[in-house]
């Protein structure tokens, strides 16, 4: 082995000593005008997996290196070693010490690991979901189509079935309500009822007591109990660590102020019909996710807060938490057909010609932001997407103050003459009217405090913008020409870009995340979300900087001389 192969050897040591988070590994020490190498190992049985693959190959060429290294010195002729060798060369077990602390890393890591994984959401059993199926076929309330059938723990068709076509029906009676009205409520009232009425059905707290002049209701049956999801995905059940990873300042506070709406509610209910103290606490936890799995099923039927068993299994659209399972489109609909009598019938009818093997996914109305809180999915941004953002002024100076004086929601900064600018943008929404202009749609997306900030940030003189009322920033906005429309998208831009700054990722980061293995569970939920809202933000910020780049070329002329803008203006 020559000299130049083995300091090559010394140097792949080297750089491949050791592992990640100061862990103890292979250790090299290495003594100037000296062929001396001396490594540290862990015993193999004190690692697994990748890891433990990795240091038995380092071991290996450990101990070939050592004795390369005799052998080399043994044949090569004798020369003047500038220091002599003041260890013997060889491997060294790692201290008691060392494999101690590399042992609590990992169990507190997998403990961790563990603790999130036991948040993971997981759907209804399939042998539970194939018996609510069978009892529903049975039910003279229910008519299912032949070829719905359970696959994967989810609604299935086996054959199939035509656009407009009817999948599943309800007869009222099929109905599960809870034991108070449900009416003029909203549905987070009517899933906390609908939750509590669960845990009546499963025995867990009392029934109440019935008045002569009440209707008993009528019991919910068992199957639908055992189907229900075993954990739902919705953000209240997840972990406050979990919770941050959204990066998205207003869905944290409306998730913590929905679960402290929550746990007051069943506090007062368990004072109220006086629960066992001693229960309390696993009542709790049984009460949440009751209240994740009706709120995320519930439907406004006949004028109340209901829950259709079989119908209500169905998934809705959306990125999932299962990272093997492709995000869902809809593919059928609800529709009420009337039967007279006040009474409606409840459909589930094919919203497009269904292949076979294709799951059954139900339209749900909602916004992205309500779909990840109620139903615990994330879809793709639209139109209806808003998103409460902080833009930042790091430049000093009077008209940074007269943006902090002037704007609503202008707050100071951490720093002296710094201006934080809080506001409301919808990236997808587009001018509603006819003829309108790229700066109109500018204006429906962009909230006004933004809006009036680049109009601050820009202007030679601040009477005109003083004077402004709110209703006509928009307006005077849309308005500008010329060099006076550059300059304020310019700062339009620099505003809205400084927006990215909140999250604590990038978009490149999010991609990676996403694609890696141990993505999976509430985790991929919060990195899918925040990922949909920051490509929406920076189409925006694009958006922003084609308008600007165009706006010199236009020369200033009037829309009454461009007219209508065209594809590309």
């Amino acid at each position: 082995m020559t000299g130049g192969s083995l300091r090559r050897g010394q140097e792949f040591l080297a750089m491949h000593s050791g592992v990640s988070s100061g862990r103890p590994g292979i250790r090299s020490f290495h003594k100037t005008g000296s062929v001396y190498t001396r490594l540290v190992l862990i015993p193999a049985t004190h690692v697994s997996g990748h890891a433990s693959s990795t240091h038995r190959m380092h071991a290996a060429l450990a101990v070939s290196l050592h004795f390369t290294c005799c052998r080399w010195q043994r044949r090569r002729p004798p020369r003047a070693i500038s220091e002599p060798l003041s260890e013997p060369l060889g491997v060294e077990e790692a201290s008691a010490e060392e494999i101690a602390e590399y042992e609590l890393e990992k169990a507190v890591e997998a403990a961790e690991e563990a603790s999130e994984r036991a948040t993971d959401p997981k759907g209804p059993d399939a042998l539970a979901l194939a018996r609510l199926l069978a009892w529903a076929r049975s039910n003279k309330l229910f008519k299912v189509h032949p070829a719905v059938v359970v696959q994967d723990s989810q609604l299935v068709v086996s054959a199939k079935i035509e656009k407009d076509n009817p999948i599943i029906g309800l007869m009222p009676e099929a109905l599960l309500f809870a034991d108070q009205s449900s009416e003029n409520v909203d549905k987070v009232d009517a899933a906390l009822e609908l939750a509590w009425r669960r845990l009546v059905e499963e025995g867990l707290v009392k029934r109440p007591a019935v008045e002569a002049t009440e209707v008993q209701s009528c019991p919910w049956p068992p199957q639908y109990l055992l189907a229900l999801p075993r954990r739902s995905a919705q953000p209240i059940l997840w972990q406050q660590t979990l919770v941050d990873e959204l990066q998205e300042t207003e869905i944290q506070q409306e998730v913590q102020m929905q679960s402290e709406r929550v746990n007051q509610w069943f506090n007062d209910r368990c004072t109220s019909v006086g629960v066992d103290a001693s229960k309390l606490s696993k009542l709790r936890e049984q009460f949440v996710e009751s209240y994740a799995a009706a709120l995320g099923r519930a439907a406004w039927l006949q004028g109340r807060w209901a829950l259709a068993p079989l119908i209500d299994s169905i998934q809705v659209p959306g990125t999932s938490a299962d990272p093997d399972r492709a995000a869902l489109k809809a593919n059928c609909r609800l529709e009420l057909e009337d039967m007279g009598g006040g009474r409606q019938l409840l459909m589930l009818v094919s919203s497009r010609t269904l292949e076979e093997g294709v799951p059954l996914v139900r339209e749900v109305a909602a916004t992205a932001k309500q779909m990840l809180l109620e139903y615990g999915t994330v879809i793709e941004a639209d139109a209806s997407t808003e998103m409460i953002v902080k833009a930042y002024l790091a430049e000093s100076g009077p008209q940074a103050a007269a943006v902090q004086r002037l704007v609503k929601g202008a707050l100071p900064g951490r720093l002296f003459g710094d201006v934080i600018v809080k506001g409301l943008v919808k990236p997808f929404a587009r001018f509603e009217g006819e003829g309108g202009t790229r700066m109109d749609d500018l204006a429906a997306a962009i909230g006004e405090s933004f809006l009036k900030s680049s109009l601050i940030l820009s202007a030679k003189s601040l009477d005109e913008i003083e004077a402004l009322e709110d209703d006509e920033i928009c307006d005077f906005f849309v308005s500008l020409t010329g060099e006076e429309k550059r300059c304020c998208l310019q700062e339009l831009l620099k505003l809205m870009g400084s927006c990215l700054g909140e999250f604590t990722t990038t978009l490149a980061d999010d991609e990676r995340l996403l694609r890696a293995p141990s993505s999976r569970g509430c985790r991929r939920l919060a990195v899918a979300f925040r990922q949909q809202r920051k490509q929406a933000l920076r189409q925006l910020i694009e958006e922003i900087g084609e308008a600007a780049d165009r706006a010199q070329d236009s020369a200033g002329l009037p829309f009454a001389v461009m007219g209508k803008r065209s594809e590309a203006s």
